[in-house]
């Protein structure tokens, strides 16, 4: 699933054919920065685990590893600038909106089967026993972790890497064991 924020950077035609259906993107854009006319799922998280996760996607892409300490990132970006805040602010006020589903990352992960079945039928797919199995073993940490590679944006990594004159960073998994329940 392409990004449209890096369409342009890759040469993505982001109206050429798709291999899935429905046409799907991924964007981490606010509210007012995203094509109108389309149905959106909108993932909030905590801002802690935002910050974290925001720190160790960049670190070692846009900036070397160990350079910048995280809660000197984080005072900076999330606290300074408030782009968290702001983004997120710009998709609460949609919350009722009929062609958004707001949703909450923890609460997802407390109710998968429940946040599955919420997704489906917002995107209008028919969910029967043998797909709703594949996709919740397929979120799965375990799953994820086992397949990691399918999880990585390298081309994004290796196109900031060359701009920012970083080194390419070795892992470019989004996938982290995570922490203990």
């Amino acid at each position: 699933i392409p990004y449209m924020e890096h369409a342009l950077d890759f040469d993505l035609d982001l109206d050429a054919e798709q291999v899935a259906n429905p046409r799907l993107y991924k964007a981490h854009l606010s509210w007012d920065n995203v094509p109108e006319g389309a149905r959106y799922i909108y993932a909030v998280r905590h801002p802690y685990d935002v910050a974290v996760s925001f720190y160790r996607f960049l670190e070692g892409w846009f900036f070397e590893r160990g350079s910048i300490p995280l809660e000197e990132f984080v005072r900076q970006q999330v606290v300074e600038r408030k782009s968290y805040w702001n983004h997120v602010s710009s998709w609460w006020e949609q919350r009722d909106n009929p062609d958004i589903l707001f949703l909450c990352y923890e609460e997802m992960q407390a109710d998968i089967v429940t946040h599955i079945r919420s997704i489906a039928a917002f995107m209008h797919i028919d969910l029967d026993d043998d797909l709703f199995r594949i996709v919740k073993h397929q979120s799965t940490r375990a799953f994820m972790l086992t397949h990691k590679l399918k999880f990585t944006d390298t081309g994004i990594q290796v196109f900031n890497a060359k701009r920012g004159g970083v080194p390419v960073a070795q892992d470019a998994s989004k996938v982290t064991p995570g922490t203990p329940d």
